[in-house]
């Protein structure tokens, strides 16, 4: 169901829109204060859109996302020759799936910017996998074609710090590719930092990964409290796995690991009696 509502005045030289208000299903803009230059074909506003992510998800066939809110608010302003926005933006209950991870309640908050060129994201702040993030992230010539020129190429990095994320959940979410990792009974909080760069297309990323697991305060009987150090490359496009650096022990286990996951890893086991 559609519905607007609309109070502006033009002249011969422009409209002025007091207030614009649009539904669309349980997707919702709100615009005010927007000039549109008739003369120069220009217009600049304030808008504050909440967009409804599984019904934008299925217009756009992407079935992947189950759920979430996206909340934007900011101004803008657009010409035939150029564009740009930048204001704050809001993720509420987002919920995906996927080959490699199932996510479910993801939030976050934060500041973004846009234009022909490059897309940012700065000072995001969220909740995920009963842990915390913050994020910063970088797309520059977002709008090229994945055979683009060298210097046209796209080029993105992305900086992920996280804070106590429940190993648990983790495992539990990873696709049928990390069989029979995802099918581990460890239990834990993790922290560390995460740096993700590509050029062409985030599906051919590298990603470098630095963590720490402690165990947590309480462990259900099932699960095997986890105290772990890893240092690791992963690459999107093959989905192999490097680990320069890989310990971990248990109550009656210590391994230390290093290699290619994909081929051989070296493995030191000990036991303690």
């Amino acid at each position: 169901m559609c519905s607007s509502d609309l109070h502006f005045t033009f002249d011969r030289n422009g409209l002025q829109i007091q207030s614009l208000n649009a539904t669309a299903g349980r997707s919702q803009l709100n615009a005010s204060g927007v000039q549109v230059d008739f003369r120069k074909l220009r217009a600049n506003g304030n808008y504050d859109l909440k967009i409804d992510l599984a019904e934008a998800s299925a217009i756009a066939r992407q079935p992947q996302i189950k759920s979430g809110l996206l909340r934007l608010t900011g101004k803008g302003s657009w010409s035939p020759e150029d564009f740009a926005s930048t204001g704050d933006f809001d993720v509420r209950d987002l919920a995906w799936q996927n080959k490699t991870f199932n996510g479910h309640d993801f939030s976050a908050r934060g500041m973004f910017s846009v234009d022909p060129r490059q897309v940012s994201i700065s000072k995001a702040q969220g909740q995920f996998l009963r842990g915390s993030f913050v994020a910063d992230a970088d797309v520059v010539n977002w709008q090229s074609p994945e055979k683009a020129a060298k210097s046209q190429q796209q080029r993105g990095i992305m900086v992920i710090k996280a804070r106590n994320l429940a190993l648990t959940e983790l495992l539990g979410g990873l696709g049928r590719s990390f069989r029979p990792v995802n099918q581990l009974q460890f239990s834990g909080n993790v922290s560390g930092a995460t740096d993700v760069q590509w050029r062409q297309s985030i599906s051919d990323a590298e990603a470098r990964v630095v963590a720490d697991i402690v165990p947590p305060a309480t462990t259900p009987g099932h699960r095997i409290p986890l105290t772990a150090k890893i240092h690791g490359d992963y690459d999107f496009r093959s989905g192999g796995v490097q680990l320069s650096e890989f310990s971990a022990s248990t109550a009656s286990t210590q391994i230390q690991a290093s290699g290619a996951l994909a081929s051989a890893v070296k493995i030191d086991r000990k036991s303690v009696v």
